[in-house]
């Protein structure tokens, strides 16, 4: 069984219908989901997600409940949540320090580390390179593709530049597959 673990960026997105990545995030996670395949969320994933959701800027703010319950919706009975997989310990420091890792890459160090531990193959991102500083952990380092035949979006941020290519070592040719027929 291939199980794939998300990071917050992909969870976040999938939550948000207004986000770019909206679609992309949601079709990756469907594919997650497949037959044979297993969906892990690390519990900092979970949480850094909840908090992400309940933050935005007013007028894009969910409230903590709403928050909760689309998470839920999206993923309860979807996803395992390994209890202690992400829980930071000092093994875990001390492999960051020995690693390099400085302040706020300890985050995705910990989701790193907690796919890896719950035995994931793969970990959806929509920041590949926040993973891929790390080097070669064991997990496949995923960007979710966008739908075929759709245009890819632009950002405010890339001054309507298209986004760079991707890292070489990411994964775009993961499967946009949807069991649901309205998001085919």
């Amino acid at each position: 069984m291939i199980r794939t673990a998300l990071d917050t960026s992909v969870v976040v997105a999938a939550v948000l219908r207004w986000h770019e990545d909206n679609d992309r995030s949601l079709d990756a996670i469907e594919a997650a989901c497949g037959k044979g395949r297993g969906l892990l969320l690390p519990r900092t994933v979970l949480l850094q997600s909840w908090s992400v959701a309940t933050r935005m800027p007013p007028g894009r703010r969910l409230s903590p409940r709403d928050a909760m319950d689309l998470l839920r919706a999206l993923l309860a009975g979807r996803a395992e949540v390994p209890a202690a997989a992400g829980s930071p310990d000092w093994p875990l420091l001390e492999e960051a320090v020995s690693s390099g890792v400085v302040g706020g890459a300890i985050h995705d160090f910990e989701i790193l580390d907690a796919a890896a531990r719950a035995g994931a193959g793969r970990l959806l991102t929509l920041n590949p390179a926040d993973f891929l500083r790390f080097g070669d952990r064991g997990v496949e380092i995923v960007a979710p593709q966008g739908r075929p035949g759709r245009a890819p979006r632009v950002g405010a941020a890339t001054g309507g530049a298209p986004r760079p290519p991707p890292h070489p070592r990411v994964n775009l040719r993961y499967p946009p597959i949807s069991s649901n027929p309205r998001r085919r």
